[in-house]
C-alpha cells in the first residue's frame, strides 16, 4: 500500500471512530439527581417536575430526572456544597448561600434593587444576569435559568410595619447572607440566621417574632398559624437558580447541554406567570388569619434612603464595579 492511500485508510478509519463514538455519546444514558426544596404544589416544585418530564421526553429517556422534593436531600447550602462535589447532579436553590462560593452574586440579595418584576426579568434574562451565571462556572457550577422565589415581605407578632421606624428592636430571622443581615440591621432589627426547617417552631415559641419570605414561602410554610401581620416591604426580589454540576454538564454532548439550557429557559418562563398567579390566590388565604397591609410609596423611599450605607458596605465585598453596573442597569 502506498502512502497516499496509507494516509487515506487511517483517515477514513479515524472518521469513522469518531463518528461512532459520538453516536454512542449520544445514545449512553445520564442521570440527574435533582433536589428540590419544595413540595408539590409550590410553584417551584412544579416546575421542577416539568423539567423532568420535558427533559426526559426530548432526549427520549437518555436522560433521567430524578426529583427529589421538600429538600430531603438536605438545605439549599448543604446542596449547594453536594453539587459542586458532584454527590447530587442539580439543585433549584435561592441566591443568598451562593454568595459563600461567588460574592458578585450578593448583588440579586440587595434591598430596594428593582421596582417591578418586568424591570427583574429583563435584567435577569440580559447580558448581566447571564455574566452573573458566568461567574458560577470556576466554582463548579452551571447556572441553567432563573425563576421566581418571590418578593420578599416582612411577617412579625409585634405591629404591622409601616414604615423603617417600625422594624426597630424586632427580633427577626434571616437566612445567613450578609447583604439580608445588613439590610436588617441598618433597620434596627436584632437579627438571627435560623434555619428554615426550624423557623416554624421558632416562630411558635418566641425565640424570634419575626420573618421575611415572599407570600408562597409564607403559606406554604404555614407561616400564618404563627404570625399575626404581613407587611408588603417588598424589600428584595428574590430569584432561585437552577445550579447543575459542571463536570457532569460538560460531559455531556453538545445537544442534550443545548436541551438543558432551553428545557430551563422554558419552564423558567412557565413558573415565574404560575407563581404571579399563585401570589394572588394565596393572598387571599392568608388574608383569613393575618392582618396585612401595604406601604406606601413614599415610605418605600424612606426604606430605600435607610439602605444607603448598605450598599456602600457590601459593595466591598460584592465588587464595586458589578454593584455599580447594576445599578445603572435599573435607571
Amino acid at each position: 500500500m502506498n502512502r497516499h492511500l496509507l494516509v487515506t485508510a487511517l483517515l477514513f478509519t479515524f472518521v469513522l471512530t469518531f463518528a461512532a463514538s459520538d453516536i454512542f455519546a449520544k445514545n449512553k444514558t445520564y442521570k440527574i439527581v435533582f433536589n428540590e426544596p419544595f413540595s408539590r404544589p409550590h410553584t417551584l416544585a412544579e416546575a421542577a417536575n416539568r423539567f423532568k418530564e420535558l427533559v426526559e421526553e426530548r432526549s427520549k429517556g437518555n436522560i433521567e430526572v430524578d426529583v427529589h422534593y421538600g429538600g430531603v436531600l438536605g438545605t439549599s447550602r448543604e446542596a449547594l456544597e453536594a453539587v459542586k462535589i458532584g454527590t447530587q447532579t442539580m439543585v433549584d436553590a435561592a441566591t443568598a448561600p451562593i454568595v459563600a462560593y461567588e460574592p458578585a452574586m450578593g448583588v440579586l440579595n440587595l434591598p430596594y434593587l428593582f421596582s417591578s418584576r418586568d424591570q427583574w426579568y429583563g435584567i435577569l434574562d440580559g447580558p448581566l444576569g447571564s455574566d452573573m451565571l458566568g461567574r458560577l462556572e470556576p466554582h463548579g457550577f452551571v447556572g441553567l435559568a432563573y425563576l421566581e422565589n418571590g418578593i420578599r415581605h416582612v411577617t412579625n407578632n409585634v405591629r404591622p410595619i409601616y414604615k423603617p421606624e417600625d422594624l426597630k428592636g424586632i427580633k427577626i430571622r434571616l437566612m445567613q447572607n450578609p447583604v439580608f443581615i445588613a439590610t436588617f440591621e441598618s433597620f434596627g432589627c436584632l437579627t438571627t440566621a435560623t434555619p428554615w426547617s426550624e423557623l416554624y417552631s421558632a416562630l411558635q415559641q418566641n425565640v424570634v417574632e419575626a420573618q421575611e419570605n415572599p407570600v408562597a414561602n409564607i403559606y406554604n410554610g404555614k407561616l400564618y398559624e404563627v404570625q399575626n401581620y404581613l407587611s408588603f416591604t417588598g424589600h428584595t426580589y428574590d430569584p432561585n437558580i437552577y445550579f447543575i454540576n459542571k463536570r457532569f454538564f460538560d460531559k455531556l454532548p453538545a445537544e442534550y447541554q443545548k436541551l438543558l439550557r432551553e428545557v430551563s429557559a422554558e419552564v423558567a418562563a412557565w413558573q415565574r406567570s404560575e407563581a404571579i398567579t399563585a401570589e394572588v390566590s394565596l393572598l387571599e388565604e392568608l388574608k383569613k388569619d393575618m392582618k396585612i397591609n401595604e406601604v406606601s410609596a413614599e415610605e418605600i423611599s424612606r426604606f430605600r434612603e435607610n439602605v444607603a450605607e448598605v450598599y456602600k458596605d457590601q459593595a466591598r465585598t460584592i465588587g464595586e464595579d458589578v454593584v455599580e453596573e447594576w445599578l445603572n442597569a435599573v435607571k
